[in-house]
C-alpha cells in the first residue's frame, strides 16, 4: 500500500471511530417494543455488512414474534429470495405461519415465485393484495417499487433503441416510462397518506423524482425535480438517520448540483455505515476527480474494484483518472479490460471513443481510426464527432 493510500485508509479509520448514525426506526413499527426494534435494526446492519444469512435469521425470529407486521415479512421474503432462490422463499409461507392471514401468506408465496421480469404478474399480485387490505402502506409501496423497477427497465430499453437509431420506438418507450413513473408516484404518495412516517416511501419518491429529472432536456426543470428529490431524501434521513440508500442517493443528488464537499460528507457517513458498499467508493472517486484530485480518485476507484473486479463502468472511470495523471498506458490497459467485461452497448461505444482519443493523442492514427469507427458502428452518441476526427486524421496524413 502506497503512502497516499495509507493516508486515505488512516483517515477512513478515524472516521469509522467517530459517530456513526444510529436509528431505532422500523417501518410501520411505532408500537413495536424497543427490544424488537433493536433486533430489526441489527438485521439491517447485518445486511449492510454483507452478513445476509444472519440478517435472514434475525428477520425469521422477528416474523415469528410479530406475525401481523407485513413489513417484516416482505423484507424477509426479499432477502430469502435473493439468498436462496424463489422456491426457498415461497416455502417460508406455503403453510401459513401461526398468526399470518392465509390470503396474505398466499400473496407472499405468489410474489416469491413470480420472476422479477414478470412485471405484469407482480403488479397483479400486489394490486389484489392492496385491494384486500385497503389502507395498508406496505402493499401500496411494494406496488410502487415494482412500477419503478419497470420504469427503469423501459428507460434502459429506450436508450438502447435510441442508440440503434430506432427513434420512433425509443419515443414510445419514453412515453411508457413516464406513465409507469406517474403511477409509481401515486402509489408512493398514497403509502405516505396511510403512514406519514414511512421513510421508505420518501426514499422511493426521491429516487423517482431523480429518475424523472434525468429524462428532461431542460436544465431548469431537471434542477426543480432534483430539489424535490433532495427534500424526500432528507425526510428519509430525519426518520431513519442510518438509512444507507438515502445517504447514497442524497450524495448523488449533491454531486449533480456540484456540491462536492457536501456530497463527500454524506459519502463518508455512508462509508461508516457500510465499508463494503461499492457505490460509495465509486462516488467518492467521482467527487475526487471532479475536484481536481485524480490521485485520490484512482485510490477510491481501486477500492471499489477490489470489491467488484469486473465492474466495467468503474474501471472506465479509473482509466479517466489515470489518463489525467498522464498514465496513458495504464489507462489503455484498464479500458481494454473494461471492454472485456462490459455488456452494455452504450458503454462499449464510450470505451471505444476514449481509446481512440488516447491513440490519436499518441499519434497512433491507425489504432485511433479503428476505435473511432467502432464507436460509430456501436451507435455511440459522439458518432458525428468520431467521423470528424477520422476525416481530420486522413486529411492530416494526406497533407
Amino acid at each position: 500500500m502506497g503512502a497516499s493510500m495509507r493516508a486515505v485508509a488512516w483517515t477512513l479509520l478515524l472516521a469509522a471511530c467517530s459517530g456513526t448514525p444510529r436509528s431505532d426506526y422500523v417501518p410501520g413499527g411505532e408500537a413495536m417494543p424497543p427490544r424488537r426494534r433493536a433486533e430489526y435494526r441489527r438485521a439491517v446492519a447485518k445486511e449492510q455488512a454483507s452478513e445476509r444469512d444472519e440478517a435472514l435469521r434475525i428477520l425469521g425470529d422477528l416474523a415469528a414474534s410479530r406475525p401481523l407486521d407485513l413489513g417484516i415479512h416482505l423484507h424477509r421474503l426479499r432477502l430469502a429470495r435473493a439468498l436462496h432462490g424463489p422456491e426457498a422463499a415461497a416455502a417460508l409461507y406455503e403453510r401459513p405461519p401461526p398468526g399470518v392471514d392465509p390470503e396474505r401468506a398466499a400473496a407472499l408465496v405468489a410474489l416469491a415465485r413470480t420472476p422479477e421480469d414478470d412485471v405484469a404478474g407482480r403488479m397483479a399480485i400486489l394490486e389484489a393484495a392492496a385491494a384486500r387490505e385497503p389502507g395498508n402502506a406496505f402493499w401500496r409501496l411494494a406496488l410502487a417499487d415494482v412500477r419503478l423497477s419497470a420504469h427503469d427497465a423501459v428507460v434502459q430499453r429506450a436508450e438502447e433503441q435510441r442508440a440503434l437509431g430506432r427513434l420512433q420506438e425509443s419515443a414510445q418507450s419514453y412515453v411508457e416510462a413516464a406513465r409507469l413513473a406517474e403511477e409509481a408516484r401515486q402509489d408512493a404518495e398514497t403509502a405516505l397518506q396511510y403512514d406519514p412516517g414511512f421513510a421508505e416511501a420518501h426514499l422511493l419518491l426521491g429516487y423517482l423524482w431523480t429518475r424523472k429529472a434525468d429524462l428532461l432536456p431542460q436544465r431548469d426543470r431537471r434542477d426543480e425535480l432534483r430539489n424535490v428529490a433532495d427534500y424526500h431524501y432528507r425526510e428519509t434521513l430525519k426518520l431513519d438517520p442510518a438509512n444507507l440508500a438515502a445517504r447514497i442517493d442524497l450524495a448523488e443528488n449533491l454531486l449533480y448540483f456540484g456540491r462536492y464537499s457536501d456530497a463527500e460528507d454524506e459519502l463518508e457517513i455512508a462509508l461508516r455505515l457500510a465499508p463494503k458498499e461499492i457505490l460509495v467508493w465509486n462516488n467518492l472517486g467521482y467527487a475526487a476527480y471532479a475536484t481536481g484530485s485524480p490521485e485520490k480518485a484512482v485510490e477510491y476507484y481501486e477500492e471499489a474494484l477490489n470489491l467488484d473486479p469486473r465492474n466495467a463502468r468503474i474501471r472506465t472511470a479509473l482509466a479517466d483518472a489515470l489518463r489525467r495523471l498522464d498514465r496513458a498506458e495504464d489507462a489503455i490497459r484498464e479500458l481494454e479490460r473494461a471492454r472485456g467485461d462490459a455488456e452494455d452497448r452504450a458503454l462499449l461505444a464510450t470505451i471505444a471513443f476514449k481509446l481512440a482519443a488516447i491513440h490519436e493523442f499518441d499519434r497512433k492514427f491507425a489504432d485511433a481510426v479503428k476505435e473511432y469507427q467502432r464507436h460509430i458502428d456501436l451507435g455511440g452518441p459522439d458518432a458525428a464527432k468520431a467521423k470528424s476526427r477520422i476525416r481530420h486524421i486522413y486529411e492530416g496524413q494526406a497533407g
